[in-house]
């Protein structure tokens, strides 16, 4: 799907009510801010991994990986954070979020450093998906677990592939490489959430959590934590250039702007789930068990009951009620370092560069869930 298709469909859904559901496929869409709100709240909906469902069996055969890996895939998806049921969900995130927090209290030194690294070769004209928005978040995301990041650009074709098979109708074939590639995610974190890396995150969680959970962690982090912030470094320094010399001259102007980028192009533009028991939703709607809902924040992000003008971009707009992080007990947990690492990138770009222009931007369209680009060519001025 591209960028604006979708969103220009639900707005059209959105003016006949806030939920649908699609005749073809049987699975619902949330399109408003209030109904979008109050299903993030509702654990009448849980989630369901990707390993459920049909892949596709050539590709999955032809990889040469035995059975039994693709099978344990499966098993540690099931135990990532947001798959876990309410109760067991709160027990972990009461040990996995303290101890996050910890560990990116403790790495801030090294992750500006990464930052400066990055930053600091840049000049002239430069692709800043390339040499910043991909690789700098896997380098952090790495760092922050206890993962080695030698080859960020091997991790980051991975992940893409995985991101791709949470997108709302991936193709069988997409789901065995998304699959395929989870597998490829655990062979590399597998052996540093046995003999963790002293002081980072899969250190501090040893003897605290089981390894399965340790692992599924560590995968789950490091998807989160790179799929959504490609995005956003991105779609920031894009929205960025047009006002370089404001964000040059006040400070304080960064943050008003970064919560607009967030509401506007979001990190994550739809979340699924799945109904667990019987949800009615009018005198002639109940969405059954077992179907799929999907709660589109980038719609809810662009509802006219809520924001105004929601479909034009505005730096100077008040705080709002955005959902781009989500909203509730599974409100995301990297939200706080996300809004970091991007403001301190736009902090040194701004420092280093009197003036940004874009020279080519194109989206990666072929994912509506993670709205990323492909490119983003800028032209800088010392």
């Amino acid at each position: 799907m591209r960028m604006n298709v979708p969103l220009r469909t639900f707005a059209n859904l959105r003016a006949g009510g806030p939920i649908h559901q699609r005749e073809d496929r049987g699975d619902w869409f949330v399109v408003d801010h209030a109904a979008v709100l109050a299903f993030l709240h509702d654990e009448r909906l849980g989630f369901e991994p990707i390993a459920s469902r049909p892949a596709d069996d050539v590709v999955l055969e032809g990889n040469g990986r035995p059975g039994w890996l693709l099978h344990l895939s499966g098993s540690i998806e099931a135990r990532e954070l947001q798959c876990l049921p309410r109760d067991e969900h709160g027990r972990q995130r009461k040990i996995l979020a303290p101890e996050f927090r910890a560990t990116v209290a403790a790495r801030t030194p090294a992750m500006e450093a990464l930052v400066d690294a990055f930053v600091g070769p840049l000049a002239g004209t430069f692709d800043v998906v390339s040499e910043l928005a991909a690789p700098l978040p896997v380098c952090i995301i790495g760092d922050l677990l206890g993962l080695p990041v030698d080859a960020p650009s091997r991790l980051d074709h991975l992940l893409l592939a995985r991101a791709d098979a949470l997108d709302l109708d991936p193709t069988p074939p997409t789901l065995a490489r998304g699959r395929l590639a989870y597998v490829g995610l655990m062979d590399h974190c597998l052996p540093h959430v046995r003999k963790p890396w002293p002081g980072r995150l899969l250190d501090r969680l040893h003897g605290r959590l089981g390894i399965a959970d340790r692992l599924s962690d560590a995968l789950l982090l490091l998807l989160a934590g790179t799929a959504t912030m490609r995005g956003f470094i991105g779609h920031a320094i894009a929205q960025a250039a047009p006002v370089w010399p404001a964000l040059r001259a006040d400070p304080t102007y960064v943050n008003p702007f970064l919560e607009e980028v967030l509401r506007y192009h979001g990190i994550v533009s739809s979340t699924y789930r799945r109904a667990l028991e019987d949800i009615p939703i009018d005198s002639e709607r109940t969405i059954r068990p077992g179907e799929s809902v999907n709660l589109v924040l980038a719609a809810a992000n662009r509802d006219p009951a809520v924001f105004d003008c929601p479909d034009q971009f505005h730096p100077h707009r008040p705080a709002g009620r955005h959902l781009a992080f989500g909203h509730g007990n599974r409100f995301c947990l990297g939200a706080a370092l996300a809004r970091w690492m991007v403001r301190l990138v736009l902090d040194r770009l701004v420092h280093k560069f009197s003036h940004l222009e874009v020279v080519e931007s194109r989206v990666r369209s072929t994912n509506f869930v993670f709205q990323s680009l492909d490119r983003l060519v800028v032209r800088s001025t010392p």
